[in-house]
């Protein structure tokens, strides 16, 4: 299983820590995605019309830094002048990946799929402010995920419980070119934790850490993948969190966007070894709520090197 840490933007997202490729970043690659700015702008809106969330209205200047892919962030408190999503922003890369590796990639790198103990059990070392446990899953590949950030002094800590799903609508609707793997806050959830939590089911998270700890009114969000052709996958991050408190908003926020940035900016090195490293323990599922196996995983990633083989021979040799 695909095993990246997981505590940047306190821990809402994961944190991507690893160089970018070079293929990633040079002037080849720009100029390769010449012309995809259209492809975006019709994926974007055709999402908007069918997804449970709705995605800013880019600028040009952000649809042309997407198609050279370079890094996007966006407030929507800015967009909307709505006080109350002072935490509520967007974030989008474009990966020179097939779709399917680039979902694996953020699915797994969330590791939404294992608990902290999992990581234990397995010998896997997690030196991170963060815990996580797996409250419940589903046959549906739905599951309640729970998080709890531990944060430098004077801040409280924080925690949630989030229920997560996907959309097979979205997917359907737009002719397989979106997936959504979206999150909201679990009704009962602080009922879950602290029930887990009596029974010794969190190891890591005590029931004085929970009675001092600041549970989030509200975190909701989405990991969207919208596919452009078989290699571009644009990977969209929405986050739409309250952390409660007394937390200065401007700097939360700032910080979020820097740190939501550079993680996404880090991502293509893990894409080019997902298929490597994914077993299906557990397994992940895609856009349209069905089971990704590793022989997926294994058979597209084989596709895209030759495809990559035959494009960097055209080039040498036109």
């Amino acid at each position: 299983m695909v095993a990246f840490r997981n505590y940047a933007i306190l821990g809402l997202l994961p944190g991507w820590l690893l160089p970018v490729a070079a293929w990633a970043t040079d002037a080849s690659h720009a100029a390769s995605n010449a012309g995809l700015e259209s492809v975006i702008l019709e994926r974007v809106a055709d999402y908007n019309r069918h997804g449970r969330f709705r995605l800013p209205a880019f600028s040009d200047e952000d649809i042309l830094a997407m198609a050279n892919g370079e890094p996007v962030v966006v407030s929507l408190r800015e967009a909307d002048g709505d006080e109350t999503r002072s935490m509520a922003i967007v974030g989008a890369k474009l990966i020179e990946a097939p779709r399917l590796l680039v979902w694996l990639t953020a699915l797994g790198g969330n590791n939404d799929y294992r608990s902290s103990d999992d990581d234990k059990a397995a010998g896997r070392s997690r030196k991170s402010r963060v815990t996580h446990a797996m409250l419940s899953r589903h046959d549906d590949g739905s599951y309640v995920r729970y998080q709890h950030v531990r944060l430098p002094w004077p801040f409280r800590d924080r925690h949630w419980a989030i229920h997560c799903r996907k959309n097979p609508g979205v997917a359907a609707e737009t002719g397989d070119t979106a997936w959504e793997h979206y999150w909201f806050m679990e009704d009962d959830g602080l009922d879950q934790v602290s029930a887990a939590v009596r029974a010794g089911e969190i190891s890591d998270v005590s029931a004085k850490m929970l009675a001092k700890s600041v549970y989030l009114p509200a975190n909701e969000g989405a990991w969207i993948t919208l596919e452009l052709d078989a290699e571009h996958t644009l990977l969209l991050a929405y986050v739409d969190v309250d952390l409660g408190g007394n937390f200065p908003r401007a700097l939360v926020r700032g910080f979020t966007q820097r740190q939501l940035k550079a993680g996404l900016d880090r991502l293509p090195e893990y894409v080019s070894r997902v298929a490597h490293e994914y077993d299906a323990a557990p397994v992940i599922h895609d856009g349209h709520g069905r089971r990704i196996l590793p022989e997926d995983a294994a058979r597209v990633a084989a596709g895209w090197r030759r495809a990559r083989s035959a494009t960097t021979a055209a080039r040498e040799h036109p």
